[in-house]
Order: structure tokens, then C-alpha cells, then sequence
């Protein structure tokens, strides 16, 4: 395994583990989960319409039962993201909603990301710190299957392409056939798929812990 070509301070190290000891866990002590909305994007130019990204997107509600799930085997559950539509309502002192959190910071994305047990990501530009930092990750509502990072000990379970038409999922050799990953943009991905009539389903929460406990015993 090559050693990341990124590190940290020793005083930056400290910041992010008082964090985690603010929190009640420590490092590799717990688990990082992000699921992609269109606020992101919107905050950085709601001008423009980026609607064209939200096959991408995917609800953080579905996350719940595996984030419970973990808290169960004593690993804290933090929701990452540095803009985010929805917040995590719940009663669970083990899964923070740190996306939500006066405590997020660019630096902290960073290091929770680096320091996580394992993720839990979904298609953003997010899921590439712990890529960096050799990091398992389980790779969740993955819309173009072709187009996924090669990270050690890792896992993903894809988005299911559906077509109207044929009222029928395609299977997995279908759905490379497509050839997606040669549209070169997300604007042209998704009008592929429209002119198809296939529209992609999410995980469901079953799926999702599944893939979870799978990634955990490993």
C-alpha cells in the first residue's frame, strides 16, 4: 500500500482529535457517510441551473438504519458535507450530524475523511479524501458504474437503471453497454438517458446496510 502523498501538522492532528474526543470516539473509532444533494452546487452559483447533477443525488434518510446499525458495534456515525439540504433528526448520541455542525470546517473534512474506520460515499467530490488517504470505502447509489474509483478494501453497490419502457431493470451488462462514461459530462449523461427512457432508482436502506455490515466484517 503506497503511503498518502498527504499529511498533517502535529498541531493540525490535535485539532482533529480533540474533535473527535469532543465527540466521544477517537481515530478509526468511527465512520464517515455522505449523501449527495443539489445544495452544493447551489450555493456556489444559484444562478445556474445545475439540475443536469441530480441523478447523482441520493437521500441521506436511507442511511439511517446501517448508521444505527454501527453505533451498535460502539463506532461513532458521522455525516459529512460542508452544505447539506436536510438535517439528521434523531435520539442516537453515536451518530452526529456533523454537516449540520457550527464544528464543520474544510479541515476537518479532510481529516474525518483520513482518519475514518471506513465511509460510506455516494458520487460527490467528496468520497476522493479517503481515496487519497487509502481509506476503505463503501461506494453507495453509484450512477455510472465505469467511472468508480480502484480503492483498496472497498465496496460498491450501483444506482438500478430502470426502463419505462420495457418496465424492466437492465442488467449489469446493459447498463455498460451504454457506454456512459464516453458522453464526457454529467449534462450529456443524463440526456442519454432520458432519450432512453431509463430513469436510476436509489439503494434502498436495506441495500445500503447490507453493503455496510458487509464492508464492517471485512
Amino acid at each position: 500500500t503506497k503511503e498518502p502523498l498527504i499529511s498533517f501538522k502535529k498541531e493540525e492532528i490535535e485539532i482533529g482529535k480533540n474533535y473527535l474526543r469532543k465527540t466521544g470516539t477517537s481515530e478509526y473509532n468511527f465512520i464517515c457517510f455522505h449523501a449527495r444533494d443539489s445544495s452544493y452546487l447551489k450555493q456556489i452559483d444559484n444562478t445556474k441551473d445545475w439540475s443536469y447533477h441530480n441523478f447523482r443525488d441520493c437521500n441521506i434518510f436511507n442511511y439511517l438504519p446501517s448508521m444505527e446499525k454501527m453505533s451498535e458495534k460502539n463506532l461513532h456515525c458521522f455525516r459529512t458535507g460542508s452544505k447539506v439540504i436536510n438535517k439528521l433528526e434523531h435520539m442516537n448520541p453515536r451518530i452526529i450530524d456533523y454537516a449540520n455542525s457550527e464544528d464543520q470546517s474544510d479541515f476537518l473534512d479532510i481529516y474525518l475523511g483520513s482518519r475514518c474506520f471506513f465511509s460510506v460515499y455516494s458520487d460527490s467530490g467528496i468520497s476522493q479524501i479517503p481515496v487519497v488517504f487509502n481509506r476503505p470505502i463503501a461506494f453507495v447509489n453509484w450512477p455510472i458504474i465505469t467511472q468508480l474509483e480502484n480503492c483498496r478494501n472497498s465496496l460498491f453497490i450501483p444506482k438500478k437503471f430502470y426502463s419505462t419502457k420495457d418496465e424492466r431493470f437492465l442488467t449489469f451488462k446493459e447498463i455498460i453497454e451504454l457506454e456512459l462514461e464516453n458522453y464526457n459530462n454529467h449534462n450529456n449523461e443524463i440526456k442519454i438517458l432520458n432519450e432512453l427512457n431509463i430513469k436510476l432508482v436509489e439503494n434502498t436502506p436495506q441495500e445500503i446496510n447490507e453493503v455496510v455490515l458487509e464492508i464492517y466484517s471485512r
